[in-house]
């Protein structure tokens, strides 16, 4: 395992190779997590250690030893190399804040003729800065040496400090009474759609309004809280507990498609950059500055080699979601559609069923009406004849009754055949759509 670190302010390059025996996954973690991070990591008892010059072309590991990952070891020489050039230019802005500090040390009053070279100078530093020309720790320092020359300053930065936490208040009050009212009208369920474009509104008006940090927080919480409020009236608590896998597959394609768009935003900054700084080449006015403008180029162009193999990642990976959303949509179709003509046909079923069984109760009660006045006729017959004998009228009403007995059993069984069959018809006729 190689470690290796610039020395900026000699233009030096520390290397340390460490055996395969005492590279271990727990100390390769923490050379990951602290080493590079400038924060102490106890190093094993065995290793190599090398000192070479740092060049931007190129290698400068010792002979014997190469890197698995060369277009790392390239990356970095293009970022240090704006490193060294930034250090330099750093130490230069350092000298002549010393070279004004001298002079205002030795002045007995205020001098506007040093306030303005002053401020001038604080202008060329924060042009600088903005660029990104200088690094973070290095524009601080040159803020704070500044601002202690500047003391006059101070007393206007209280000032403004005050009216901006004025200014904060103010506009606090005005979010905290638009949220109160929303929040009553989401609580009384009074026209929900309307009201969450309101808050759509409220966040963009949010999003450009300046706060102090404790308002900020205090006015998004209630924005938030807000926003969640209504889609739990509109949609429900457990509205998307369990989405569908077509569900989840959207909104992470949803989120894929922003993440793919802030990338894109990203490489086109990129890419004006690196239009600004060749511009700003031509027009440098001295050699140290366009040798960092030189550096800071290429440390773009790396970037967005970075960032555009990224993105082909991220367009295959939408593509991918694209093509499983799709098959997962027309399974749920297919699903749906299935339970559905299954419905369908337990409900042409029922109704067969139910139309089969009025027209036997109807049949059994015609048959019964007719039975009655068959048996009322042959009792008819039985008294019109002279002196009857009891055991011919029972036996003839008893024979009457017999006969239309088995006739309506017959058709009860030849109507539950029919009904069968119709049923078995309707299911072949469903099976058949559903093949």
């Amino acid at each position: 395992m190689l470690a290796i670190a610039l020395r900026a302010t000699e233009s030096k390059v520390d290397i340390w190779a460490f055996p395969e025996e005492v590279a271990t996954e727990s100390f390769y973690k923490r050379m990951i997590d602290d080493w590079r991070f400038s924060r102490d990591v106890p190093f094993p008892d065995t290793f190599a250690q090398y000192e070479a010059p740092f060049t931007t072309t190129g290698d400068f590991l010792p002979d014997g030893l190469k890197a698995d990952r060369s277009d790392l070891i390239q990356q970095a020489q293009t970022e240090w190399q704006f490193v060294i050039l930034s250090g330099r230019l750093y130490e230069s802005y350092r000298d002549e804040l010393q070279f004004f500090k001298d002079k205002l040390d030795r002045l007995e009053g205020f001098d506007q003729k040093i306030w303005e070279e002053l401020k001038g100078f604080w202008e060329k530093v924060q042009s600088q800065i903005h660029e990104r020309v200088l690094f973070r720790d290095h524009a601080i320092k040159l803020r704070e040496t500044t601002n202690a020359l500047f003391e006059d300053m101070k007393v206007k930065r209280r000032a403004l400090d005050a009216e901006f936490k004025t200014l904060s208040k103010e506009a606090t009050d005005k979010f905290t009474a638009a949220l109160d009212e929303i929040e009553t009208r989401i609580k009384e369920d009074r026209g929900l759609h309307p009201i969450f474009e309101e808050l759509k509104k409220l966040q963009r008006e949010y999003h450009d309004t300046k706060f102090v940090r404790d308002d900020r927080n205090k006015v998004w919480k209630r924005l938030d809280g807000a926003f969640k409020a209504i889609k739990e009236k509109r949609f429900g608590p457990d509205a998307q507990k369990a989405p569908s896998t077509a569900g989840r597959l959207e909104r992470r394609l949803e989120g894929l498609i922003t993440a793919i768009g802030k990338m894109e935003k990203s490489i086109s900054h990129d890419q004006r950059d690196i239009e600004f700084e060749q511009g700003r080449i031509e027009d440098t006015h001295g050699q140290l500055e366009a040798q960092i403008r030189q550096a800071k180029l290429a440390m773009i162009q790396e970037r967005i080699k970075s960032k555009q193999d990224k993105l082909a990642d991220m367009l295959k990976t939408r593509e991918d979601l694209e093509r499983r959303i799709e098959k997962e949509q027309k399974r749920e179709a297919a699903r749906k559609e299935k339970e559905e003509r299954d419905k369908l046909r337990e409900q042409a079923k029922e109704t067969v069923k139910e139309k089969i069984a009025e027209e036997i109760k109807h049949n059994v009660e015609a048959h019964q009406d007719e039975a009655e006045k068959l048996t009322k006729a042959a009792e008819e017959i039985v008294k019109a004849k002279k002196k009857p004998r009891r055991g011919k009228k029972e036996s003839l009403a008893a024979a009457v009754s017999e006969t239309l007995g088995e006739s309506l059993e017959d058709l009860g069984d030849t109507v539950k055949a029919v009904a069968a069959v119709v049923a078995d018809q309707i299911t072949d006729l469903f099976d058949g759509e559903e093949e």
